[in-house]
C-alpha cells in the first residue's frame, strides 16, 4: 500500500513537473524571436503595413491569454495606424464561455487625404466586376418567379456567452487634410462595457468618451435578447439614452464647414425607445450658449417624433425577408427635367419613405442669430406615404409672426415641393434690418404684412427655373431716410423744365426746395405700400405696386429679370386734386397735361441693373402732351399764353419745338 501511495505521489509530481515545464516552454516559444518574426511577417503580407508586437502571455487558472503592445503602422511606416496596449481574454472551459474580454488603450487614427481617399482605402478589397453578359433586373414587366423554398432551419448551437466586455482608455483620431492644412477630431478616454453579451441574453451597454480638449459624450443602450427577434430584427425594442456636452465647438471643428463655429458650447440629450416595426419614440433636447460676435447662434430646441414601419417592410429592409407584393413600391417610369432630383436610384430608401410614418413636433422656446431674437417657434409636421408635410410652422420675431404650411413629395417624378401658404403679420422692418446690421445702409421702417405661395421641383443646382410663386405684400407706416432729398424731391428735380414751370407756377418753389435738400438726409413717409409679385419661368412680374403718401400716390408695374440683373418697370405719380390745384395756381391744365381722377399724372420709368436702378419721369411725354394741347388752341392754354413769361432763350427753344411738333401733328 505504501509503495502504491509513493507511486501515486511520484506520478502526480511528474505530471506537475511536466505541466510546469510545458507551461514555461510554451510561453518561451510564443515570445521567441523566430515565432514573432513569422507572425509579424504574415500580418505584414496581409495588410501591406509594418507591424510590431510586444509579448504574448497566458495563465492557466483561469485560462487567460494576453497580447501586449501590438501596433500596425501606416503604409509608409511613418506613423501608427492602429495600436493596443494590451488585449486579454479569460476563458472558462468548464462553463464553455468567455468570462471576460478586455481591451486596454486601443487606438485608431483615420486620415482623409486632400483627394478624398483614406489611409485605410488600400485595406478594402475592390468589388468584383460584374460580367458584361449578366442580365440586369427589370424595372417593370412581368412579376418575378417565386423564390425557392428555404430549407428548414437546423437546431441552433448553444450561443457563446461573453460575461464581460470592457474597452478602457481607447482613443480615436480623425484627421482631414486639404490645401489649407489639416484639422483633427479626437475621441479620447473612450470607455464602455457590455454585460452578459450573447444573442439569448438582454443587452446592457454603457460608455463615455472625451471629445477634443473639453467636451464629452455619454450613452447607454438596453434591450431584450436578440435571439427573440432573429426573424424580425426591425421589431427589436431598445432604449438608447445619450448626453452630449460640447463645451467648446473647436473640439468638433473638423466636422463643420470651413469657418463655421456657430456655438461656443452646446448641451444635448437624446432618448430613443421602442422598435421601428412597432413604434419608435424619439425625444431630443438641445441648449446652446448665448450668442456672441464670434459665435452668433443661440437656441433652445425640443423635438419629439414617432417612427413606425409595417412589420413586413421592416423585416425586408433589416433582415432580408421576402417583401409581400402588395407592399412593394414601383413608380411608373417618367421623363425627368434636366438636373431634377429623384430617388429612383435608391430603391431601398424609396421603399422606406413610402411606408414610414412619423409625426414630428419641434418647439423652440427661444433662439438668436446675432442680434436676431426669436421669441418662440413651433413646427408640426408628418411623414406619410412618401410625403413630408408641414401642417403648421409658426415663428414669432420682430414684433410679429410668420406662419407657413407646405409639403415635399419625396417620391415624385421628380421630387417636388409646394409652399401652400406663407403669411407674415406685423413684422417690424426696422427691427429686422437693424438686427442684421443694415439699419444705417437701409434706413427703412414700417410694419410688413405678407401672403405668399410657391411650388417647384428639386434640382441638383439651386435655381428659379421651375419655381412658380405668387406674393402679395403690404407695408403700413412706411418710412425711408436717404440722401438726395425725399422721393418727391427727386421727382421735382426731374421736372425742372421751362415749359412745365410756366404751366405749373408752384413747381419752381418745389424745385428750389428739392435742390436745397439734395445734399441732406430727408425722410419720406408713406401711408401704405402694396405690391403683387408673380414668378414664372425665371421672370418676376410686378403688378399693383402702389405707394400712398400725403397728396400723392405712386403706381409701378413691369418685369424684374433676376437672372439677367435687369429691371424694366413703368409707373406714374398721381397728385391729388388739391395738390394739383396748388401746382397750377388754381387753373385747370387738363387740356395740356395728363390728368387722372382730377389730379396731375406724371409718368416715369425704372430701368437698369437691379443693383443700380435708374428712375426717370417721362419728360418727353409731358412736353409732347403740353405742346399738342397748346397748338390745338382748345381750353385755356394756347401757344401764345404758354410762351408768355418765358425767357428769350427758353422761348426760342420752345418755338422750335412747336414747329417740329406742328409738323408731326399735321394731317
Amino acid at each position: 500500500m505504501k509503495k502504491f501511495l509513493r507511486f501515486l505521489l511520484w506520478l502526480a509530481g511528474t505530471a506537475v513537473f511536466l505541466l510546469v515545464t510545458a507551461h514555461f516552454t510554451l510561453r518561451h516559444l510564443l515570445n521567441a524571436p523566430k515565432f514573432k518574426t513569422a507572425a509579424l511577417a504574415r500580418i505584414e503580407r496581409s495588410t501591406g503595413r509594418p507591424a510590431s508586437l510586444g509579448r504574448i502571455d497566458y495563465e492557466l487558472f483561469p485560462f487567460t491569454l494576453v497580447v501586449r503592445d501590438a501596433a500596425l503602422k501606416e503604409k509608409d511606416g511613418g506613423g501608427e495606424f492602429a495600436s493596443i496596449r494590451s488585449f486579454s481574454a479569460v476563458v472558462d472551459f468548464r462553463k464553455k464561455e468567455i468570462a471576460a474580454l478586455r481591451f486596454e488603450r486601443p487606438a485608431l487614427r483615420i486620415v482623409q487625404n486632400e483627394d478624398g481617399s483614406y489611409n485605410f482605402s488600400d485595406l478594402i478589397p475592390a468589388a468584383p466586376a460584374k460580367p458584361s453578359g449578366e442580365p440586369t433586373a427589370p424595372t417593370d414587366g412581368p412579376a418575378r418567379p417565386p423564390a425557392e423554398p428555404r430549407p428548414k432551419a437546423q437546431p441552433a448551437a448553444q450561443p457563446l456567452l461573453i460575461r464581460w466586455v470592457e474597452v478602457a482608455d481607447a482613443s480615436f483620431e480623425f484627421v482631414r487634410r486639404d490645401a489649407a492644412g489639416a484639422e483633427a477630431f479626437l475621441l479620447s478616454d473612450l470607455n464602455f462595457n457590455l454585460e452578459n453579451f450573447a444573442p439569448d441574453r438582454p443587452l446592457k451597454m454603457h460608455g463615455r468618451t472625451a471629445i477634443g480638449k473639453s467636451s464629452d459624450f455619454q450613452f447607454e443602450l438596453f434591450g431584450p435578447p436578440f435571439a427573440e427577434y432573429a426573424d424580425r430584427p426591425g421589431a427589436w425594442p431598445a432604449t438608447f439614452n445619450a448626453r452630449l456636452d460640447v463645451r467648446d465647438f473647436a473640439d468638433v471643428r473638423a466636422f463643420l464647414p470651413d469657418g463655421t463655429l456657430p456655438f461656443q458650447s452646446l448641451w444635448a440629450t437624446l432618448n430613443v425607445n421602442g422598435a421601428l416595426a412597432d413604434r419608435l419614440d424619439l425625444l431630443l433636447n438641445v441648449r446652446t450658449s448665448d450668442a456672441t460676435d464670434v459665435h452668433p447662434v443661440a437656441a433652445e430646441i425640443g423635438l419629439q417624433a414617432e417612427f413606425s414601419l409595417p412589420p413586413p417592410v421592416a423585416a425586408h429592409l433589416f433582415g432580408g425577408a421576402e417583401l409581400p407584393e402588395e407592399l412593394n413600391y414601383l413608380r411608373p417610369p417618367c421623363e425627368l427635367p434636366p438636373g431634377a432630383i429623384t430617388l429612383d436610384d435608391q430603391p431601398q430608401l424609396a421603399l422606406m419613405l413610402k411606408h414610414l410614418q412619423a409625426p414630428f413636433a419641434l418647439d423652440v422656446p427661444a433662439g438668436a442669430y446675432g442680434n436676431n431674437r426669436l421669441e418662440a417657434g413651433t413646427v408640426r409636421a408628418r411623414l406619410q406615404d412618401g410625403t413630408f408635410a408641414v401642417t403648421n410652422a409658426k415663428i414669432s420675431a420682430y414684433g410679429g409672426a410668420v406662419e407657413a404650411r407646405g409639403h415635399v413629395q419625396l417620391l415624385g417624378c421628380p421630387l417636388t415641393y409646394r409652399l401652400e401658404s406663407l403669411t407674415a403679420d406685423q413684422l417690424e422692418i426696422g427691427q429686422a434690418l437693424a438686427a442684421n446690421g443694415l439699419g444705417e445702409t437701409l434706413a427703412v421702417s414700417g410694419t410688413l404684412h405678407l401672403e405668399a405661395r410657391a411650388s417647384g421641383h428639386a434640382v441638383a443646382e439651386p435655381g428659379l427655373d421651375s419655381v412658380v410663386a405668387d406674393a402679395r405684400a403690404r407695408i403700413e407706416n412706411l418710412q425711408t431716410v436717404g440722401t438726395g432729398g425725399s422721393l418727391m424731391d427727386q421727382v421735382w428735380l426731374q421736372l425742372d423744365n421751362p415749359l412745365l414751370l410756366q404751366l405749373l407756377p408752384r413747381l419752381q418753389a418745389k424745385v428750389d426746395r428739392a435742390k436745397q435738400a439734395a445734399a441732406t438726409a430727408a425722410t419720406s413717409r408713406y401711408e401704405t405700400a402694396t405690391a403683387t409679385l408673380a414668378l414664372r419661368n425665371r421672370l418676376a412680374t410686378l403688378s399693383d405696386a402702389r405707394l400712398a403718401m400725403p397728396g400723392y400716390r405712386l403706381d409701378v408695374a413691369g418685369a424684374i429679370r433676376p437672372f439677367d440683373d435687369r429691371l424694366d418697370l413703368s409707373g406714374k405719380v398721381v397728385a391729388s386734386p388739391e395738390e394739383t390745384a396748388q401746382l397750377t395756381g388754381g387753373k385747370d391744365r387738363s387740356d395740356v397735361l395728363p390728368y387722372e381722377n382730377g389730379g396731375l399724372m406724371i409718368p416715369f420709368t425704372v430701368r437698369g441693373a437691379l443693383s443700380d436702378p435708374q428712375a426717370r419721369p417721362e419728360l418727353d411725354f409731358l412736353l409732347k402732351n403740353a405742346l399738342a394741347g397748346a397748338t390745338s388752341g382748345s381750353g385755356s392754354g394756347t401757344a401764345g399764353e404758354l410762351l408768355d413769361g418765358l425767357s428769350k432763350s427758353d422761348r426760342k427753344n420752345v418755338e422750335k419745338g412747336l414747329k417740329i411738333l406742328e409738323g408731326f401733328l399735321a394731317p
